[in-house]
């Protein structure tokens, strides 16, 4: 059987995160990430080094 997991593991980051970030902030480059908005609302959200959510109408 399958434990549950502890009701404090949403409040904690997972290791991957903590280094994906870490990567990013590092970074040289620009970084961007872009995804869409949820349907009711329309557009997208980027994300960059600097600049988290950024709401874009396309």
């Amino acid at each position: 059987s399958q434990s549950k997991p502890s009701p404090f593991c949403c409040f904690l980051r997972s290791r991957g995160e903590v280094v994906v970030e870490e990567c990013i902030s590092r970074a040289e480059c620009l970084t961007l990430a872009v995804r869409r908005q949820s349907k009711g609302v329309g557009g997208y959200l980027v994300s960059t080094r600097w600049q988290k959510n950024f709401w874009l109408l396309a």
